[in-house]
């Protein structure tokens, strides 16, 4: 429901401030409306003034009945005129000339009211008995309706539509209000009071560009031309203001009713541009103190960018401030603000602000302009698409008003980049909406939706969703939704995530933006073979060659396989071994330098599951293990995938059937994850990441610490390997690509990757090193399990850190970023939950000897934690408060 924007008055400021601010929901970020006095009935006693007047229930809610000649009930006094009064209203029995109505501003000499009559299916605006507007209307059962007072103009809404708009230049000062009844029954529920502080407001329900009925504050519209004329049009099933084409030239001018109300206010749009790109010359703009000869102020929009101006007569413009760059859709409602004060020095002070956010501000000082009217204007290839306008008085600058209103921005919904016209129910990060929107975007079979839940099926997969629970069912396995199905008016909201995800969307939530993303293919599943364990979907193409969809659910996190293979084995060949007998090769063979046993695709050395014949599926529905037999001419490989909990293993054994040694298998091949915009991805790096004992020989000197990292809301999602591979000593090795500089240094000595094995000759077997792809409650959790997977000898931070440092360290998870000094991490301590410890770069931390003892350069240590560091990184106590607690 779209509501007005009202600002507190200053004459409120104390009641606010012992009572605290009331906010009301709506489309604009910024809701500053206060209450000033509700009544439901629901006490089921009214006042002794009371005319006619008695309580009865209708349709479950207590409501006010008047009924007979005159019939009349006071409300409440307060202590402005400057209030909006509405109620939603019933009427029956009525005839010719009977009304039902409201009154504001009343005292012993009258009121304004507002009154419908339903015989005539008219809507009037009376100051005492004289009409002042009046308007045919559409009505329905229950009305809302709402007279709103502000320096003598007096506006009129109905069921969300503002129908009629009126100045009196001799305002009532009543400040009584009452409901009130004549020749008929009416019902009035939900009767309730608020401040006002809107000089003009339209929001084009009512299909007109304006609602004004007096010259005083009537719109005025210019155009260069046919297609600039302003028109209400229908845009995501809403009514908005827009031009009729492309104008070189259009623009529509709001007055004030008396110039000096402009001295401290602001003009809010909810709206969205064809393009905030356009080049400059061409754009939209917002006028503000706009008077004839150019004289005003610019807020300007063009080239992603946002510059306020100051327009001299004869049309001199100078450029007061300019905004940063903004990333800005076309496709997107975003609420706009201008808003110019004047101060006791005489100077005007401008600020711009889009969907809450102070974007530029200025003062000007020289020859001020200190009067004048708003006003919106584009020009050039650009059509705006203005949803609401609203004129306002402010007290205080708008920025310290949206710091608590943006938390009420309404939540827009984009489906596959479409708008949803839907209501949205956050409980924490978590979206609901109602069932039946939700079943109808994923396109599922609903068996039942009722107020005891939900019930749905797609591709084999059975979703059911209990009322007033946080728990729901996939194909019986029990799930955390991390929200609670609620029942609202009859009607059940489900989170969002837990019927689509399963069915392969991906959903996104931007609670800066206010704004829910979800992106779906319908077809992705279709003849997929779908396997379900616990909270692990994981769909593979129909003949089980690729992996085409893995979700762990409780994870914001989905996996897409793109058709990629499960599999790839990488072989050595003539060619490839000719082409890497240096370290650099001829870039007219290679378009970039490689290293030794990178360039397999330089030769015939590679095989993968497309390529291979399945020769065997199995899957256990108790312990959730998938094996998979492949035969290809150059190698047999068993694929082992098990869904356990919130993860999934998978391991992988090769038998080199080829005459060329097999290198190392890669599985799986080439997956893409989709996750929130807003979570954060560690990508792969080059880590050097080897842990052991003694630190002062590496046999192995190129490593992956990690393949993914992906922080996503309160669960983060994880991926390791754990190697069986061990070298000298039996150290276990941490290890990927090669890096070497050729076979005649390094024979023998090939390092391994993600999910690889070492070196197979022809006719061995391998165990490739184990995948693990996990969902962990705290990113501790996620670093204890790899830590423990792949170094279980490691040593505690407590162990290796200075004692007088322990208190200020983190006890450990692990964040893998590029940086320079120690201090430059500390853009990451807000960004991060918890306790992160930090991997950096490809340089080192310490100095490395070879294992003779002999310095031979630096050392990665993979964990901070032995020290003191390197002092090209910064000193101990900058390292400590860029990673403590």
């Amino acid at each position: 429901m779209k509501k007005t924007i009202k600002i507190v008055t200053a004459a409120l400021a104390a009641w606010i401030l012992f009572c605290g601010s009331v906010f009301a929901e709506g489309n604009f970020t910024y809701q500053g409306e206060n209450n000033l006095f509700s009544e439901s009935f629901d006490s089921r006693t009214i006042a002794s003034n009371s005319n006619g007047a008695t309580v009865e229930q209708i349709d479950g809610r207590d409501v006010l009945k008047l009924s007979g000649e005159n019939a009349h009930l006071s409300m409440k006094e307060t202590d402005t005129i400057e209030y909006g009064f509405s109620a939603d209203i019933r009427m029956s029995d009525a005839s010719s000339g009977s009304y039902a109505g409201l009154s504001i501003g009343e005292d012993n000499s009258g009121a304004y009211r507002l009154l419908i009559y339903p015989k005539e299916k008219k809507a009037k605006i009376l100051k005492n008995n004289t009409i002042l507007a009046e308007k045919k209307v559409d009505l329905g059962d229950w009305n809302n309706v709402k007279i709103a007072v502000k320096d003598g103009i007096i506006r009129a809404m109905m069921n969300n539509a503002v129908v009629m708009t009126v100045y009196d230049a001799t305002p009532l000062s009543g400040m009584g209000s009452s409901v009130n009844a004549n020749g008929l029954t009416a019902y009035f529920a939900s009767v309730s009071l608020e401040t006002e502080s809107s000089y003009y407001y339209e929001n084009f329900e009512s299909g007109a560009v304006y609602s004004v009925n007096s010259d005083e504050i009537r719109p005025a519209e210019t155009k260069g031309d046919t297609s600039g004329e302003w028109v209400v049009q229908v845009d995501e099933g809403k009514n908005v203001m827009t031009t009729k084409g492309y104008s070189a030239y259009s623009k529509i001018v709001y007055p004030f009713a008396k110039k000096e109300q402009s001295n401290s206010s602001a003009v809010v749009l909810n709206m969205k541009n064809s393009d905030w790109n356009a080049e400059d010359g061409n754009g939209f703009s917002i006028y503000s103190r706009y008077q004839a000869g150019n004289m005003s102020y610019r807020l300007r929009f063009y080239g992603n960018s946002a510059v306020i101006e100051k327009v001299a007569p004869s049309n001199v413009v100078t450029a007061l401030a300019t905004s940063a760059k903004m990333n800005i859709s076309s496709k997107n409602y975003y609420e706009v603000a201008f808003e110019t004060i004047n101060d006791e020095k005489g100077e005007v002070t401008l600020n711009a602000y889009f969907d809450g956010k102070l974007i530029v501000s200025v003062k000007d000082a020289d020859k001020p302009y200190l009067r004048g009217d708003y006003a919106v204007e584009c020009t050039g290839e650009v059509r705006p698409y203005i949803d609401e306008i609203n004129c306002i008085s402010i007290t205080e600058p708008m920025y310290k008003l949206y710091a608590e209103g943006r938390k009420q921005k309404a939540v827009d919904v984009y489906f596959n980049d479409d708008r949803v016209d839907t209501t949205v129910i956050m409980e924490g990060t978590q979206a609901l909406m109602d069932a039946a929107k939700v079943a109808e975007l994923a396109e599922v079979t609903v068996t039942s939706n009722t107020e005891s839940g939900l019930v749905a099926e797609k591709y084999g997969m059975k979703i059911e969703i209990p009322a007033n629970s946080s728990v729901y069912t996939v194909n019986g396995n029990e799930v955390d939704m991390q929200a609670t199905a609620q029942v609202i008016n009859g009607v059940l909201y489900v989170p969002v995530r837990a019927v689509l995800e399963p069915f392969g969307a991906t959903v996104s939530y931007d609670d800066e933006e206010k704004k829910l993303n979800i992106t779906y293919d319908s077809t992705l599943l279709v003849n997929s073979t779908i396997y379900t364990k616990d909270n692990v979907i994981l769909a593979l193409e129909p003949d089980a060659k690729a992996i085409r969809f893995m979700k762990i659910l409780g994870s914001e996190v989905s996996i897409l396989g793109d058709e990629n293979p499960i599999w790839t084995c990488y072989y050595v060949d003539n060619n490839v071994r000719a082409l890497n007998a240096t370290n650099w090769v001829d870039t007219s063979q290679a378009s970039f330098p490689i290293s030794y046993g990178q360039r397999w695709d330089m030769g015939n050395c590679t095989a993968n599951s497309l390529q291979a014949e399945v020769t065997g599926t199995s899957y256990d529905e108790n312990t959730g293990k998938l094996t998979i037999d492949y035969s290809h001419k150059d190698s047999d490989v068993t694929m082992y995938f098990t869904l356990s909990g919130q993860n999934v293993y998978i391991d992988s054994t090769v038998k080199n059937k080829s005459e060329y040694p097999l290198q190392f298998i890669e599985s799986p091949t080439g997956w893409r994850v989709n996750y929130s915009k807003n979570n954060t991805v560690i990508v792969d790096q080059i880590g050097y990441a080897i842990e052991y004992e003694n630190v002062n020989f590496q046999q192995y000197t190129e490593g992956y610490m990690f393949n993914g990292f992906i922080v996503n809301g309160d669960n983060p999602f994880f991926v390791h390997y754990v190697e069986p591979e061990y070298g000298k000593s039996d150290k276990k090795i941490r290890a990927t690509q090669s890096e070497m500089k050729g076979p005649q240094e390094n024979k023998g000595f090939f390092t391994t990757k993600k999910g690889t094995v070492v070196w197979a000759e022809q006719g061995e077997s391998r165990d490739a090193m184990k995948v693990s792809i996990g969902v962990y409650d705290t990113l501790k959790d996620a670093a204890v399990e790899w830590c423990e997977s792949n170094y279980p000898q490691m040593r505690t931070l407590d162990e290796k850190a200075q004692e007088s440092i322990r208190d200020k360290m983190p006890h450990s998870y692990q964040l893998f970023s590029t940086f320079v000094k120690f201090k430059d991490m500390k853009k990451f301590a807000d960004a991060l939950p918890g306790m992160p410890m930090h991997h950096i770069g490809n340089k080192t931390m310490h100095k490395r000897t070879d294992k003779n003892g002999n310095e031979v350069g630096d050392y990665f240590d993979p964990f901070p934690n032995y020290f003191p560091p390197s002092e090209i990184y910064g000193t101990e106590e900058e390292l400590a408060d860029a990673i403590g607690i």
